[in-house]
């Protein structure tokens, strides 16, 4: 995805489904690529390739509703909802708006900034 995508009724639906249908080391990291402008905390967050069954039996356990734990949260927690997503998808909720709108409207006011085609939060 690129930051030019990202219009008035745009909604992040890919990232949660693209990171289900990640089901090996290689295909997450390139979902992870991706994403980058919008979820850059979640790839430095990435399993190594040996700790990828550790993540992917966590992020199941999340999906079905059962918490994976503290550590699990503490490591992984960047990639099941990254810092810009965390931050703009609470205030589209709150009005009632297409996520793409909160963040037109965030990034339009100063609170997001967009350098080198990543998004970063640049509120206190």
């Amino acid at each position: 995805m690129t930051l030019e995508e990202i219009t008035y009724l745009w909604e992040p639906d890919g990232y949660v489904a693209g990171l289900t249908a990640a089901t090996n080391h290689a295909a997450l990291l390139d979902h992870l690529l991706a994403w980058r402008p919008l979820a850059d905390d979640a790839l430095t967050a990435a399993p190594a390739p040996s700790a990828f069954k550790t993540f992917r039996a966590g992020l199941l356990k999340e999906r079905r509703g059962q918490y994976a734990g503290d550590g699990w949260a503490e490591r992984y927690g960047a990639i099941l909802i990254p810092y810009l997503m965390l931050r703009v998808s609470p205030i589209a909720d709150r009005f009632g708006v297409p996520w793409g709108t909160a963040y037109i409207r965030l990034r339009d006011e100063g609170y997001i900034t967009e350098e080198v085609d990543t998004a970063i939060w640049t509120a206190a």
